[in-house]
């Protein structure tokens, strides 16, 4: 589904890996618009140390809180 966190951020920013990427862009939204805000630790086994992160709101934008 994401491969680097600032996908978190740009969703819209596809991989190889993504076949369908509309429906790779939609996931990865929808994923991210689920998980923002919660308490919800997000491992994504691609990313750097550390590979946990929350997802969280500023504005209309999404990032990454360690």
């Amino acid at each position: 589904m994401m491969v680097n966190p600032v996908q978190i951020a740009e969703p819209q920013w596809s991989q190889q890996s993504d076949v369908d990427k509309p429906l790779a862009i939609e996931t990865r939204t929808r994923f991210i618009n689920q998980h923002c805000d919660t308490d919800t630790l997000i491992l994504g086994t691609h990313f750097n140390t550390p590979t946990g992160v929350y997802i969280v709101s500023k504005g209309e934008r999404k990032k990454i809180r360690w």
